[in-house]
């Protein structure tokens, strides 16, 4: 089974299946890339970002937020949505990156949705594969705020916009060619989230 989609969507073609089939027989791949982010500034070598405590993406600034040791880079699930529109949700609870009333972004939304989405960007991929994303919500650009290093939503205007590197951890593309191989059927599991393109 190759499944898009909220967890839930996925859970339930899943147990449909399995109660036809029994569940050993079924290897389940999202296809869903997972990844970290850095962020690259010019002249100066790519900073990881790291989730807070209060659940902020943000890079390592020690003057501002003191921390022994840094932590982890987090691992982000990139959630495709068609049209270059993405979400990131974090691989350890699910958690969607969305902005704050100041612009600050944090994993702090438990799905897509609301009369005026908040945790979807556009993203656009550079020659070199680094990332920029427009927040479709408010349609700023995501950037970072240069003393508390914290991920946070700018000017609508294409710049300042930060230059984002991603680290792949998990290939979506390979875990599905690895669930499927030597099968005798795949099912593919999609659908539409009339939140992101009506």
């Amino acid at each position: 089974v190759r499944a898009l989609g909220p967890r839930r969507h996925r859970d339930r073609g899943r147990r449909w299946i399995a109660g036809r089939r029994g569940a050993e027989s079924i290897r389940l791949a999202t296809g869903q890339d997972t990844v970290t982010l850095s962020v690259q500034a010019e002249g100066a070598p790519p900073e990881a970002l790291h989730r807070t405590e209060d659940d902020a993406l943000r890079l390592d600034r020690p003057a501002a937020h003191p921390v022994e040791p840094v932590p982890a880079p987090e691992r982000l699930v990139v959630v495709e949505l068609g049209e270059d529109v993405i979400a990131l949700r974090a691989e350890s609870d699910g958690r969607f990156l969305t902005p704050d009333d100041r612009g600050r972004l944090a994993l702090r939304s438990a799905s897509v949705g609301g009369w005026v989405v908040q945790e979807t960007f556009h993203r656009t991929v550079d020659a070199d594969g680094a990332w920029t994303l427009r927040h479709l919500g408010s349609g700023r650009m995501v950037d970072v705020e240069s003393f508390t290093g914290d991920l946070v939503l700018r000017s609508a205007l294409a710049t300042p916009a930060a230059r984002l590197l991603p680290t792949v951890v998990v290939d979506g593309r390979r875990e599905t060619a690895r669930a499927t191989e030597g099968a005798r059927a795949a099912v593919l599991v999609v659908g539409n989230d009339p939140h992101v393109h009506g």
